[in-house]
């Protein structure tokens, strides 16, 4: 059932944008932004909790210090610890960050989430982007096609018509690293 919805979004695609090259580019770029994005998320959840438990490390201030001494100094010393945590190489993290970000699509795409986001396929093959993907890449809907219109090179694809196959590539990669 997953493949066969699958394997008709592909045929939608492939049909709709009749250039093979274009359509491998539009496939690759939805792949991308939804690893990108992922990780993304990810890293924003890894720096919350640094933040988190970085503020339990600050020693209180000393009595003897005026209020205003002390706030200033302790969030001098937070601001440097918080630096300190967070700077980190991005190149080094940068495979574990998206390792880590596709094991969570992976888990967070159950069998029902994956039944939803194609429930919205048309009888045409085309996938609307629905809420559910839109929520798991933590943007809106507008927001992820024009990020991909800007990322594409085609101009075939920037137009306004080919909306809908690029709500379909984005379902698809998402379904595609889901399955994983």
């Amino acid at each position: 059932d997953w493949k066969d919805k699958y394997n008709k979004a592909r045929e939608y695609l492939s049909k709709q944008i009749g250039d093979k090259n274009a359509e491998e580019e539009l496939i690759k770029c939805a792949d991308e932004y939804v690893v990108d994005k992922v990780t993304d998320k990810v890293i924003e959840e890894k720096k919350r909790d640094v933040i988190d438990s970085k503020k339990d490390e600050i020693p209180k201030t000393e009595k003897g210090k005026s209020f205003f001494g002390g706030l200033y100094e302790t969030a001098a010393k937070l601001g440097d610890q918080i630096e300190n945590a967070l700077t980190f190489d991005k190149d080094k993290h940068d495979d574990h960050e998206k390792a880590e970000a596709l094991i969570i699509v992976e888990e967070s795409a159950t069998p029902e989430k994956c039944k939803e986001i194609v429930s919205n396929q048309n009888v045409d093959g085309c996938i609307e982007l629905g809420d559910s993907v839109c929520n798991e890449l933590d943007a809106p809907k507008d927001e992820i096609i024009t990020t991909i219109q800007k990322k594409v090179k085609n101009d075939k694809l920037k137009t306004p018509e080919r909306k809908p196959s690029l709500e379909t590539a984005v379902n698809l990669a998402y379904l595609k690293k889901a399955a994983s």
